[in-house]
């Protein structure tokens, strides 16, 4: 892949990173629901934008961290 190319089809974008086709549609169905700007990752001609990509996996690590959280310490971080 050329370092500069930030935007790949969903064959190019499976192969470079790895994964399966069971996992991308997992996680593109988990940022649909839950990341606010997901269509700045899933763009409409078929392609996904790695940078965006990027902070959406990132969204997700902390949401899901989050939920794993302590109640008590959820609350004492808030105020």
């Amino acid at each position: 892949m050329n370092q500069h190319r930030y935007q790949l089809n969903k064959t190019e974008f499976i192969e470079e990173w790895s994964m399966s086709p069971t996992t991308y549609s997992r996680r593109m169905n988990w940022i649909k629901e839950n990341y606010p700007k997901w269509f700045l990752v899933y763009l409409p001609d078929h392609m996904i934008d790695i940078r965006e990509y990027q902070k959406a996996m990132t969204f997700m690590a902390q949401q899901k961290w989050e939920s794993k959280m302590d109640t008590h310490f959820k609350l004492r971080r808030v105020k």
